[in-house]
């Protein structure tokens, strides 16, 4: 969700209701966030089928770790994902640059920053310290399929 936020230009939080269900919400200029909710429903879809692919590849692994390759394959799949974003982010802030001379996002941050205040809303960074058994072979898988990821295709389609 971060690397989502990121490339959209929009702060990121998550909130779990009091049923206990958990929801990501996205904050910023109208646009980036629905560009924000249409990614977010892409790499879903893409985590749908690309993991389904993966455990119909991975089908010679013994039934006691399926689940610990599957889930692998989607922490390296959701690396890979975030390693294309942030330097697809990198890339069109440098081409702004160049183009414009100036750079857009401050603005952006500006503006999402004084609306936030104005709400009285403000959110510090909370760390994970869990830590999982990974299956080196399908991270690895998993992180390249993600570094293929390409949403301009859908974007294109759509």
């Amino acid at each position: 969700m971060p690397a989502i936020g990121l490339f959209c230009d929009c702060k990121v939080w998550m909130e779990t209701a009091a049923s206990g269900v958990i929801r990501f919400v996205f904050f910023g200029l109208p646009a980036d966030v629905e560009a924000a909710h249409y990614l977010h429903d892409l790499i879903v879809a893409t985590f749908a089928t690309e993991t389904t692919r993966f455990k119909n590849e991975d089908a010679t692994t013994a039934s006691s770790q399926r689940r610990v390759s599957a889930r692998s394959f989607e922490i390296g799949l959701a690396h890979g994902i975030c390693d294309k974003l942030t330097s697809m982010k990198a890339e069109r802030d440098a081409a702004n640059r160049r183009s414009t001379g100036r750079d857009l996002v401050p603005l952006k941050t500006s503006i999402i920053d004084d609306e936030m205040e104005k709400l009285g809303l403000s959110f510090h960074a909370k760390g994970q310290t869990r830590k999982r058994e990974v299956a080196p072979d399908a991270y690895r898988t998993g992180r390249e399929v993600g570094r293929k990821f390409e949403p301009r295709r859908g974007v294109a389609t759509a």
